[in-house]
């Protein structure tokens, strides 16, 4: 299980000390798994929910609309997947 965290938490933007000071107990390796899948979860939610209306936006022809739901999810976003699936489809708007 600890393998698994170590692997894992870069990719939900938790770096090395904190991985590791989470991993010197059960209850915090717990808490890193929480929090691990804390953040998938609420980054795809935001990720979703900005590609839903960024879609609407440029489909009505609002494309400084449609930007700025990716900009806005940049602002925000901290997990590198997420980060580079808004940035991809800013730059297809543009």
């Amino acid at each position: 299980m600890r393998a698994l965290l170590r692997r894992t938490a870069p990719t939900a933007a938790i770096n090395e000390a904190e991985t590791e000071e989470a991993l010197k107990s059960p209850e915090g390796a717990e808490a890193l798994m929480g929090m691990v899948l804390s953040r998938f979860r609420e980054s795809a939610r935001r990720f979703l929910n900005s590609m839903y209306r960024m879609t609407s936006l440029r489909d009505s022809g609002d494309i400084e609309g449609a930007c700025q739901q990716m900009c806005d999810v940049l602002a925000v976003e901290v997990v590198p997947r997420f980060r580079q699936a808004a940035e991809e489809q800013l730059k297809g708007l543009k």
